[in-house]
């Protein structure tokens, strides 16, 4: 089957319903959640590959603290990638909450992304105690 183009989207009760046109047809599949989130990760990675792994940049629409008994998270409303969740460690928490208030407290000149010193990110993935 060759599907030619993502008409819609829209989440169920199981998982994601697609609706794709291919030719003068319309096709629609539903994908449980794992499924939709394995088949993200695979695009993630296609697209890194692709791409050379550059930054994503998500725009935030809005924000939910979340929490469960094994995790602490953040839920991000992104138009990009609609509802994200991120599971923190405790470490990993703390200095979101940190790098959050440095960047308030920031003069808007200051540039996204940017540390205290010259070549530093703060909380940047993979860096030492995250």
């Amino acid at each position: 089957m060759y599907l030619e183009r993502l008409k819609q989207v829209s989440s169920t009760k199981r998982g994601l319903q697609l609706a794709f046109n291919s030719g003068d047809s319309e096709v629609s599949i539903e994908l449980s959640r794992e499924a939709a989130d394995h088949m993200l990760q695979a695009l993630q990675i296609a697209m890194d590959t692709v791409t050379g792994e550059e930054q994503l940049t998500l725009t935030v629409l809005g924000h939910q603290v979340v929490q469960t008994v094994e995790a602490k998270g953040l839920l991000l409303r992104t138009k990009e990638l609609g509802d994200v969740v991120f599971s923190l460690s405790q470490t990993a928490l703390q200095r979101l909450i940190t790098d959050l208030v440095h960047l308030a407290s920031s003069p808007l000149s200051h540039r996204l992304g940017s540390g205290d010193e010259p070549g530093q990110e703060r909380g940047k993935i993979g860096s030492s105690g995250n």
